[in-house]
């Protein structure tokens, strides 16, 4: 009877020792499958490293494709929201549309349509009575994109504040600009009768 109870104590401390090789062998066999997994993962990034360094052109050719695609999603939503913006303004919804206004320009610095944007927010300052900021932002309308059709109508608008605002010289010198730079434009004759008015000294 104690000979079996001997072997039995054997015969556990013999599995306990078993079963803690089996769990270390387990553990490095883990230990070789992640790090041949890791050096799998580092060669597979090497090799597309590799890859982008013998196609450096195919390569910069996506990416600037990639970046263009983003421009024209980005300049397109611009657009949506300008069109917007508008149409409130022009209905009457003055907030909501100065609201997406002063969005638009925050948000979208190289839009092609920003002079249009800012002529509209201007407008609803000046309705607001704020002559003398919508002043300064119809000419810095003007100087941001001189050649765009709202640059100019800002300019010839900011001309017409300067008079508001008893700056009759700056708004000649405005007016003059507007017809000697800018034959094609429609606003040429608005801007020479209002020189016609400087020079009869009309009342504004």
């Amino acid at each position: 009877m104690l000979l079996l109870r001997k072997y039995s104590h054997f015969s556990v401390i013999q599995f306990l020792h078993g079963g803690i090789k089996f769990l270390i062998l387990i553990s490095l066999v883990s230990l070789l499958v992640v790090s041949l997994l890791a050096q799998e993962n580092d060669s597979g990034a090497k090799e597309r490293k590799g890859l982008w360094q013998l196609f450096p052109r195919r390569h910069e050719e996506r990416e600037k494709l990639r970046q263009k695609r983003l421009e024209e999603l980005t300049a397109r939503d611009g657009t949506n929201r300008l069109n917007y913006a508008v149409i409130l303004f022009q209905e009457g919804y003055i907030f909501r549309s100065q609201h997406l206004l002063e969005q638009f320009l925050s948000i979208f610095s190289s839009h092609p349509r920003r002079s249009e944007a800012g002529y509209y927010l201007a407008s609803i300052l000046e309705r607001e009575g704020k002559t003398k900021d919508a002043f300064q932002l119809f000419l810095s309308i003007y100087h941001e994109s001189p050649g765009h059709n709202f640059a100019v109508r800002s300019y010839l608008q900011a001309g017409r504040l300067a008079l508001r605002l008893g700056k009759r010289m700056e708004a000649k010198n405005i007016f003059t600009e507007i017809v000697q730079n800018h034959k094609d434009s429609l606003y040429v004759q608005e801007s020479k009768t209002e020189l016609k008015a400087i020079q009869l000294d009309l009342p504004i």
